[in-house]
């Protein structure tokens, strides 16, 4: 490499590739690590004058001095051999389009026709950028639901829709659709069935002067078991589910329970009268007497104790609602209404008729005469409103799915949302007279 210090004396520098005269003419400098082609002046960062490290310095194409004779030693050629396959499932951007530009400097007697091969969309630079672009395995189809067969019948789980059972027939009724719609099917026998009641994933059904008994696991199929309990008068009245147990009345001081609807144990009442009703509110099971003031109360079904009404009348139906007792009764205008069914007070129906059957939903209490159109509300227990349905012998209501459904003695069901307006829908002809 060239002394420096010859370029101060006016004296001719040679670098092996060229003979420059400097004359005192400016001088460029570069930094040998970065002469990768000495030849090539493109390739070689240029500094000016002023850089601090004196070690190197080489003649910049800006110093224009004359008397510069260059005589190539060597051609070069540059043919790019870098291939790259793509697989068509990857997209490859590449981050810039290759530029290649070849200058040849060559003696005048010599022609060169520089050959060059450039695979599209590859880069021939050591350092590659690519943007794969991935596409994502499709989510599975869900498996298309199956089209329902119009002629079989709708199934759900137990206890999901309302049953009922008809008095002195062999028939059950069943309703998928909120009481819209009733499917008819067979108990086991004809019998005077008197009670319904969902729990334990069955559905069991009690009747009057019969020890046998008829179960279903889906409210449409029947089967017959036996209460099995001694001294009982069979004379079954009311059948509920509550608190994890089934609880059946009767018109002797004996009730039956089970746990699961199957195996029956024997429970002693206060009296022996015909117990028409029972509910279960606020911790505490209610039952009440027909045409008494007696009525009995427990906390586990098991044990119970008997207490007494203000009032004696031909009590009919009970129901819990908005943490009160509601009790209605025929031939009456009286209700009597409490928190923890022991204390009780009174209130006044708007007329005084056979008030057989009362249930609570969606904030109101609602209370059916048989034999009439007449239908009693509230809201507070306190205050009653007079409104109407269809006229019928209606024996039970009930309130399910935000429903109030309400059957009886003939071939109509009345549905309703809010107690007020009432739907009439059709059923056989059936002494419908429990409901679940």
């Amino acid at each position: 490499m060239t002394d420096i210090s010859k370029a101060r004396e006016d004296k001719p520098i040679s670098n092996g590739s060229s003979t420059v005269n400097t004359g005192g003419q400016g001088i460029g400098r570069y930094d040998s690590s970065k002469d990768t082609d000495p030849i090539n002046p493109s390739d070689i960062d240029k500094y000016d004058e002023k850089f601090d490290d004196p070690a190197y310095y080489k003649l910049g194409p800006g110093a224009a001095l004359p008397g510069v004779t260059r005589t190539p030693t060597r051609t070069v050629t540059k043919t790019p051999t870098q291939t790259r396959t793509v697989t068509p499932t990857i997209s490859i951007s590449p981050t810039r389009t290759p530029t290649i530009s070849v200058t040849q400097t060559v003696t005048p007697t010599s022609t060169v026709t520089p050959t060059i091969s450039v695979t599209p969309y590859v880069t021939p630079t050591p350092s590659i950028t690519q943007t794969v672009t991935s596409t994502p395995e499709p989510s599975p189809m869900p498996e298309p639901s199956p089209t329902p067969d119009p002629t079989m019948p709708v199934l759900y789980p137990v206890g999901g829709f309302p049953v009922a059972v008809a008095f002195n027939s062999n028939r059950s009724a069943a309703s998928t659709n909120n009481g819209a719609t009733w499917n008819i099917n067979n108990l086991t026998a004809s019998r005077y069935w008197t009670g319904v009641a969902f729990g334990s994933n069955k559905v069991i059904a009690c009747a009057y002067n019969s020890s046998d008994y008829d179960y279903s696991s889906n409210g449409i199929t029947w089967a017959s078991n036996n209460f099995n309990i001694a001294n009982a008068n069979n004379q079954w009245t009311k059948a509920i589910y509550a608190n994890g147990i089934f609880l059946v009345l009767s018109t002797s001081y004996i009730a039956a329970t089970s746990s699961d609807g199957l195996t029956w144990n024997a429970v002693n009442l206060p009296a022996s009268a015909t117990w028409k009703s029972v509910v279960y509110g606020n911790g505490i099971f209610v039952a009440i007497v027909d045409s008494s003031s007696t009525i009995a109360t427990s906390t586990n079904g098991t044990t119970w104790t008997q207490r007494s009404l203000p009032l004696s009348r031909e009590w009919k139906d009970i129901t819990f609602g908005n943490g009160n007792f509601v009790i209605v009764g025929a031939n009456t205008n009286d209700v009597l209404i409490s928190s923890d069914g022991i204390s009780w007070t009174s209130a006044t129906l708007p007329s005084s008729n056979y008030w057989t059957t009362v249930a609570y939903g969606n904030g109101v209490y609602v209370a059916i005469a048989n034999g009439s159109s007449a239908v009693a509300l509230s809201s507070n227990t306190s205050s009653w409103s007079s409104q109407t349905i269809f006229a019928n012998q209606w024996s039970s209501i009930i309130y399910k799915n935000s429903t109030f459904i309400a059957i009886g003695n003939g071939s109509i069901v009345a549905t309703s949302t809010n107690g007020i307006s009432w739907t009439q829908r059709s059923i056989t002809t059936d002494n419908w007279y429990s409901i679940t």
